[in-house]
């Protein structure tokens, strides 16, 4: 798995960063998806690469949350919804 970050807290900035490098991280790998799935104490990052979803990093857990909402706003999702499955993309240069 990679280091993509060191240190973080929830700061907005550090967030924002996280985001950023596991954007441009999933471009030099070619990934077409990004997931981020919490598990009891951590968060998984995983990048779909050839069809096949593969674990990238962890995150600790209490990153989650706002990581999730940095991802829904790039995605013009509504960051409030959380019981019901939202489908979403963004591009970027």
């Amino acid at each position: 798995m990679v280091e993509l970050i060191s240190n973080a807290s929830t700061t907005d900035g550090n967030v924002i960063k996280i985001v950023e490098k596991t954007i441009k991280y999933a471009f030099t790998k070619n990934a077409s998806d990004i997931h981020v799935e919490p598990t009891k104490n951590e968060a998984v990052v995983r990048f779909r690469i050839d069809g096949t979803l593969q674990p990238i990093c962890t995150l600790p857990r209490d990153l989650y949350q706002a990581v999730l909402a940095r991802f829904k706003i790039l995605a013009n999702l509504k960051i409030d919804e959380s019981r019901l499955a939202q489908d979403g993309r963004f591009s970027t240069r």
